[in-house]
């Protein structure tokens, strides 16, 4: 497709930022599936009356809400054909600089995290009984106004009774979450719902609450291509993948009532696979030449759990394990964002074409940097992707 023109929108507040595009040098929001999002942004700075102009600016103060959002349009338009909202969160840092010349390397450097970052204040010491996870999170996402809609949440076993063991939190909601999210082999983030950006200090009223299993099973976003040549959408790619890594996870613990062993044995992703070839497949095939006498062998790893309520936990925390070792490729790439049909995003499968037989196709989008850069000597807005696929 023809290169498009990118448009920036910011609010703060809730209130659109009339004077971005010519006001922000840099700007880098970072998405990511397993952690905070975050922003970077660099603002032109000059002296003015008695003060520097944008450090004197009311709007870029520290906890003010600031929301950020991308589109995309035929260099002949005025307007974006596409456009998404990537951002809506917090400052949580601003770091003026005042450079040697004083005009031209003086700038305001702003900093800050997505609206989870309210849940990162206060430790707390509390503990949860007759609840699943899934209900705990619920809960707290609800403490902090975040929606949770039926899609956002994905429910989990088993439901801990109080004569048996509670669940003990001790430090910051936003960290007792992400824990309760890697027992489960989860992903938890907060992300702006669809919808217009509205006046107000508070972005947890315009933000979902998320609590499950990665979805690479959703329908994969616009291909990425290498090819053609002359303009292709992926400007540059690196993929990995590696052998020593288990295929197989076996979790066992002791029935603290019963002293019974409960085992579990996790071989599959708990979602399909976006390929015909696991780790596990490739290592089978080439067991009998590399080691004739172990010609079984099975990449395993074990997993002494720690205190589970049943064989549901058990197998959770399995799972969780064989998630993180079971992602057969990683890779790492530059998207021109101009020749892409809409915004890329992460925690969302693409599609990648051009890369050869084996890593064509379906891939999961563990985060996006989406990198704007707009001044007299470089104008640019591409993404830096990180992409993993299990087969």
């Amino acid at each position: 497709m023809p290169l498009q023109l990118p448009y920036l929108d910011v609010w703060i507040d809730g209130v659109s930022m009339a004077d971005a595009a010519g006001l922000i040098r840099r700007l880098e929001v970072d998405e990511r599936a397993d952690d905070v999002s975050s922003f970077s942004m660099t603002l032109d700075q000059a002296p003015g009356e008695g003060d520097w102009t944008a450090l004197a600016d009311g709007r870029f103060q520290l906890l003010h809400r600031i929301t950020i959002g991308f589109g995309l349009g035929e260099q002949t338009s005025n307007a974006p054909a596409t456009k998404d909202v990537v951002f809506d969160g917090y400052i949580t840092a601003v770091e003026p600089v005042f450079g040697v010349d004083r005009m031209s390397e003086s700038s305001l450097e702003l900093s800050g995290l997505d609206a989870s970052c309210v849940m990162h204040l206060e430790e707390r010491q509390r503990r949860f009984e007759g609840l699943a996870d899934s209900d705990i999170v619920k809960q707290i996402y609800g403490e902090y106004g975040f929606a949770t809609p039926s899609d956002t949440i994905e429910s989990t076993q088993p439901v801990r009774d109080p004569s048996r063991g509670t669940m003990l939190q001790r430090g910051t909601d936003a960290d007792f979450i992400r824990m309760l999210a890697r027992r489960n082999g989860f992903e938890a983030y907060v992300e702006r719902a669809p919808g217009p950006v509205k006046e107000g200090a508070a972005a947890s009223a315009e933000c979902n609450g998320h609590f499950h299993r990665p979805r690479p099973e959703q329908t994969a976003q616009p291909t990425l291509a290498l090819t053609p040549h002359q303009a292709p959408t992926l400007i540059e790619m690196r993929a990995r993948w590696e052998s020593h890594r288990p295929a197989e996870i076996r979790a066992d613990h002791i029935d603290e009532r019963t002293r019974r062993i409960r085992s579990a044995t996790i071989t599959q992703p708990r979602f399909p696979r976006m390929g015909k070839t696991g780790r596990g497949d490739i290592i089978k095939s080439r067991l009998a030449a590399i080691a004739p006498k172990r010609a079984d062998l099975v990449p395993t790893g074990l997993a002494y759990v720690d205190v589970p309520l049943d064989e549901t936990e058990v197998g959770n925390l399995a799972w969780s394990d064989f998630l993180a070792a079971d992602w057969l490729v990683a890779a790492t790439a530059r998207v021109r964002a101009g020749m892409y049909p809409q915004i890329l995003r992460a925690r969302r499968p693409v599609d990648v074409q051009g890369a050869g037989k084996l890593l064509d196709g379906t891939w999961y989008i563990k985060s996006v940097r989406h990198r704007w850069i707009w001044d007299d000597e470089q104008n640019e807005y591409e993404l830096d992707t990180e992409m993993v696929r299990d087969a």
